[in-house]
């Protein structure tokens, strides 16, 4: 007994040791500024980047807001992790329909018929389809649509998202539904991560299965990713955009360019005679792919610094070693080699 419990002690002064020796050995990386000289009018942005996990553009970005119909992002996750089946067939009740406050009418033609999980996705991300996140909270909670919506809250609060509530499956304008761009950053991460979204938000132009009519297209309210419109731009992949009289413009736009991938994402865009949500999308993601690039600084394995611990049984030396290659986002000009 006398034996194990110094065994313990030996280990446990050790550890101490050298978590001492560590913590005085190593030097920070300390945080970049970044220079952007994009003029932003819009009320809150956030600029990512997702490779490094690296904010490279904040304007007022812990600031609440207004999610618009931004909070379908949400409804979809719940979604599709309760269901996994995109071809489960989704019946369209008019009783559903009729509950809603406002409507936005875009599933009457469907009443008394079903939709696929996968349509319902489709006009959830590529619009601003208030009904279908109605109908599709109403199948996954079993008609308890205050059930789905405590979900939407569980899984925010699972994120880390400190400044966001959802009242509704798609509340446009409530004061009890509202977040950041910096919770909507981890939202939108969670999404990417979720089964088919990208392929989902970065659909142009839908039709639902079954219905071969083109009437009956769905077309994407993100003008980044349309081909045929003044604001395309060719790096966005996917995203959601909303917008409404009270909120403005808002967007979360995902991009990728040389395997560097960025997020934009805009609450309160003025909408002039050039729309600012997408013009100040496409600046100031031209700005970061332009002005800033990711910079292997070590790789894996590396041993940065070697330093002697004292320890009961002598001098022992201990490699502190790279776990992985250490990549950050730095400005394009800057001498990586500088960095300690």
């Amino acid at each position: 007994m006398k034996e194990n419990t110094m065994k313990k002690k030996l280990i446990f002064c050790v550890c101490i040791v050298l978590c001492a020796v560590i913590c005085m050995s190593t030097i920070p990386f300390s945080a970049f500024t970044f220079d952007c000289d994009v003029k932003v009018t819009s009320a809150t942005v956030l600029v990512a980047n997702l490779n490094t996990d690296t904010f490279v553009y904040e304007k007022n970005s812990n600031r609440a807001r207004y999610m618009s119909y931004l909070s379908g992002i949400m409804t979809y996750i719940v979604a599709r992790s309760n269901v996994s089946d995109l071809s489960t067939k989704v019946p369209i009740k008019k009783d559903v329909l009729d509950s809603i406050d406002q409507p936005d009418n875009s599933l009457d033609i469907y009443t008394g018929k079903t939709l696929t999980l996968k349509d319902l996705c489709h006009y959830i991300l590529l619009t601003d389809s208030v009904d279908a996140c109605y109908v599709l909270a109403d199948y996954v909670s079993g008609g308890n649509i205050d059930d789905f919506v405590a979900l939407m809250n569980k899984k925010a609060v699972e994120l880390s998202c400190t400044k966001t509530k959802f009242s509704s499956p798609a509340c446009v304008n409530n004061s009890s539904q509202y977040t950041t761009c910096k919770d909507m950053y981890k939202i939108i991460k969670c999404a990417l991560d979720t089964p088919d979204y990208t392929d989902i938000a970065s659909t142009p132009s839908y039709i639902p299965y079954g219905y071969k009519s083109k009437k009956l297209a769905i077309g994407n309210t993100n003008s980044l990713i349309r081909a045929n419109s003044p604001y395309y731009f060719k790096h966005v992949k996917n995203g959601k955009y909303a917008q409404d009289d009270i909120s403005k413009g808002n967007i979360v736009a995902v991009s990728e360019y040389s395997d560097v991938k960025y997020v934009c994402i805009i609450f309160g865009a003025q909408r002039n005679s050039e729309h600012n949500a997408f013009t100040e999308t496409k600046q100031l993601l031209t700005w970061a792919y332009t002005q800033l690039g990711n910079k292997q600084l070590f790789a894996k394995d590396t041993v940065l610094q070697s330093v002697t611990a004292n320890t009961v049984w002598g001098e022992t030396s201990i490699d502190l070693v790279t776990s992985d290659d250490v990549i950050r986002t730095l400005p394009a000009d800057y001498d990586e080699t500088k960095i300690k």
